[in-house]
């Protein structure tokens, strides 16, 4: 072979080599990330504990990163509608969501043809907030304690009727595993949300109930219902005179709704790097925290590695919960 000839074989060959390393290489982070807008997307309505929450968090973004950070309500359809704009939109980083229990664990069971797949379609970029729940009962139960709800349950069963605000959800799927743990069985009354469900509490329609702390707080402090117990693990300061399960005799319980954010999977991993320390940033803040716990919420401060297994966990066990107390999938 001519001389010529093997050196322009041995350049193709290189520049080949060259172009493969490149298309093989992940797409990096425009370092002046972001330079635009970002728009996050919520699939809760405006004026909720969770929208306000998204806001706070969208502007101390605005701030971090010297650029708008905008809140879109996409409420309905169970979260779908939501989370479908947000897989379908561009993996540049400036399309985020809040992936919350109803949309990430619930809905992979309660829904047969969900067009989306909690884990495969979005990347878990990290965990914003947790929601605290509190077991309420109406202050014309035959209870004011937690014991003496399970000691009245078990002498009068199936007689305590628990309304439960939407089936899958958070307050449910707590309240599902706290009452199996005490060996009780309730008769389950099902609302579409907690504002039908706490209207009926407060009449006497129903005894029992397990509900957010931002939705419940001032019905508790006006005493319009009656704390029995919250399902954290700690205290919560907006109630500390109010035990947790754990302490009245159920270790290790701890439960609670939840929240985090998300980008479409193509996102590339630097900029996800980029927006989780950001928001890891903005949830170490003592000011910011206060700002959540004003909503009755907590500030996550796990590791986005950690929330990604925690998410993974809440899909399994919400799956066993629902599919053992027999609620059907639509």
């Amino acid at each position: 072979m001519p001389k010529r000839t093997s050196q322009a074989l041995a350049r193709c060959a290189s520049a080949l080599a060259a172009a493969a390393l490149l298309w093989a290489m992940p797409a990096q982070a425009d370092p002046k990330y972001p330079e635009r807008p970002v728009k996050v997307i919520a699939s809760f309505p405006a004026g909720q504990a969770t929208d306000v929450a998204a806001r706070l968090l969208a502007d101390a973004l605005a701030k971090e990163w010297n650029a708008p950070v905008v809140v879109q309500n996409q409420a309905g359809g169970l979260g779908v509608p939501a989370m479908l704009a947000l897989k379908n939109a561009p993996g540049d980083g400036y399309t985020l969501g809040i992936g919350t229990t109803g949309t990430m664990a619930t809905n992979a069971y309660l829904l047969k043809d969900l067009p989306y797949s909690p884990l495969a379609d979005y990347t878990l970029v990290a965990p914003f907030f947790t929601a605290p729940l509190v077991v309420i009962a109406s202050p014309a139960a035959p209870f004011k304690t937690l014991r003496e709800l399970t000691e009245f349950a078990k002498r009068r069963p199936d007689t305590v009727t628990w309304a439960i605000p939407g089936s899958g959800s958070a307050q449910h799927i707590a309240g599902e595993r706290l009452f199996q743990q005490a060996g009780i069985a309730l008769q389950r009354v099902s609302y579409k949300g907690s504002g039908p469900a706490l209207q009926d509490l407060i009449g006497g329609q129903v005894m029992l109930m397990t509900d957010s702390l931002s939705a419940s707080l001032s019905l508790i402090e006006s005493g319009r219902v009656v704390p029995l117990a919250v399902t954290s693990a700690q205290r919560v300061p907006q109630l500390p005179n109010v035990p947790t399960v754990a302490e009245l005799g159920f270790p290790g319980f701890n439960a609670y709704g939840w929240g985090g954010v998300l980008a479409p999977a193509s996102t590339p991993e630097p900029i996800v790097k980029k927006i989780a320390d950001a928001v890891r940033k903005v949830m170490a803040d003592p000011a910011f925290q206060e700002r959540l716990q004003g909503r009755a919420l907590a500030a996550d401060l796990s590791s986005p590695q950690e929330w990604q297994g925690f998410v993974k966990s809440q899909i399994d066990q919400i799956r066993e919960v629902l599919t053992r107390v027999g609620v059907p999938r639509q």
